[in-house]
């Protein structure tokens, strides 16, 4: 583990683990689809197809944590990390990070490689990309799967859908807040079925 002297030196540390990743997605990529292929992570708006995904993915998800911390009365757009913006769920972004690889990552790369959304889902209008309205039932259909994937904690002894670990960090993040307890952060584990994923 490294320690961050200052949250600028973790902002700074985070972004260098995220250059370093995104630098090698492509390699996890088997599609024969050149078009589906990662160039790079791009947004705003996303550039290839995989970006496309990667960002209704991660979109998705802090809709999931923003919900998450409204039910537990946190505020999801006063940030830890993420910097405060009006209109910026903050908070919520600082919660979906736990979640990026294991959930939103993992379930691109399973929707590309095993072809469920392919190249031809997508179309160009005036030189912007975007997924058609069949790749977009595919993509919500398959991250309902997802989230419905049970995962062990060994803190609770048993598995929990996956759509339930927002609620349970932000939980957490809330009691961490207000009665000073240690946060622990979720994180992928190996063993008890969890890599059993048969959500596609």
């Amino acid at each position: 583990a490294i320690a961050a002297a200052s949250e600028d030196e973790l902002r700074g540390l985070e972004g260098i683990a995220a250059k370093t990743y995104y630098g090698v997605f492509d390699r996890m990529i088997r599609s024969n689809e050149q078009p589906m292929h990662f160039h790079g992570r791009s947004k705003r708006p996303p550039e290839d197809c995989c970006n496309i995904l990667l960002s209704l993915a991660y979109t998705t998800m802090a809709s999931d944590c923003l919900s998450a911390l409204e039910a537990t009365g946190l505020d999801p757009y006063v940030g830890l990390l993420h910097g405060d913006r009006p209109g910026k769920p903050a908070l919520a972004l600082d919660l979906m990070e736990e979640f990026r690889a294991d959930f939103c990552d993992r379930l691109v790369l399973r929707l590309i490689n095993l072809g469920t959304i392919n190249a031809e889902m997508f179309h160009d209008e005036d030189g912007q990309l975007f997924i058609s309205k069949q790749g977009l039932k595919k993509f919500y259909t398959f991250y309902i799967r997802q989230r419905n994937r049970e995962i062990y904690l060994p803190e609770l002894k048993k598995k929990v859908p996956a759509g339930l670990l927002p609620h349970l960090q932000a939980g957490k993040l809330a009691k961490a807040i207000t009665d000073d307890e240690e946060y622990t952060p979720y994180y992928a584990r190996e063993g008890k079925g969890n890599d059993d994923c048969d959500c596609l």
